[in-house]
């Protein structure tokens, strides 16, 4: 089976993760805002929402604008399967007062991680930047709600031009049916773009066996032979 590229299906997950796609903001919170937000709170806050809302995408966009204030951006990101490996390198990771240490996935982590990582930037005087399912006493920099604007212009900007069977139609149904969840909307519409894809290569290979069974030459009779 060939591998999918982004030109024969442009809702692969190889290339839709954080980093592969810009933030679509629906509130008029860009991660320009999100990151003034975060910096007027003495760069501690929280962005709050519900599984693949695009919290996630949001911070890969804020990273450049933190940057760009001369903040040294420490991510972990905790998700489901975490392995402690991953919480070995968050306690051992040295921090200044210019850090921002930012946690993808804060409600994984229990509450004696939780006081710990809130210890270190306290004694370091680094910044904390977390995603979250459920509010905590964090100051709350923004709560991801994407609607159908948002969906449309995600659909858009991952399409990109490309050609595919999927609608906008199809996207809209495919938000509302994964309850605004655009992670798993983009996870159907691939699904749905294959069944598509897989449906046309099948007719095509249809049309050519048939074709292959005609004769490729019909003989004549030969014209009848006149008697004298």
């Amino acid at each position: 089976m060939i591998p999918p590229t982004r030109d024969t299906n442009p809702f692969s997950s190889c290339w839709l993760g954080p980093a592969g796609i810009d933030y679509v903001a629906s509130d008029g919170n860009t991660p320009a805002v999100v990151t003034e937000l975060l910096a007027a709170h003495q760069w501690r806050g929280q962005i709050v929402g519900n599984h693949g809302v695009g919290k996630s995408t949001l911070l890969g966009s804020m990273k450049h604008c933190v940057q760009a204030r001369g903040r040294e951006w420490v991510e972990f990101r905790f998700y489901s399967d975490w392995k402690l490996a991953t919480a070995w390198d968050l306690w051992r990771t040295e921090l200044h007062n210019n850090s921002l240490l930012v946690i993808d996935g804060y409600e994984q982590l229990g509450s004696v991680a939780r006081a710990i990582v809130r210890w270190r930037c306290w004694r370091s005087g680094a910044g904390l930047l977390i995603t979250t399912h459920a509010a905590v006493d964090l100051p709350l920099l923004v709560e991801v709600r994407p609607n159908e604007q948002t969906a449309l212009a995600v659909f858009r900007a991952v399409v990109g031009g490309r050609t595919t069977p999927v609608t906008e139609d199809d996207a809209l149904q495919a938000f509302h049916a994964c309850k605004r969840d655009i992670r798993q909307m983009l996870d159907k519409l691939y699904d749905q773009h294959e069944r598509h894809e897989r449906a046309e290569r099948e007719a095509k290979r249809q049309a050519k066996r048939a074709n292959s069974k005609r004769p490729s030459y019909v003989p004549t009779p030969d014209p009848p032979v006149l008697l004298d």
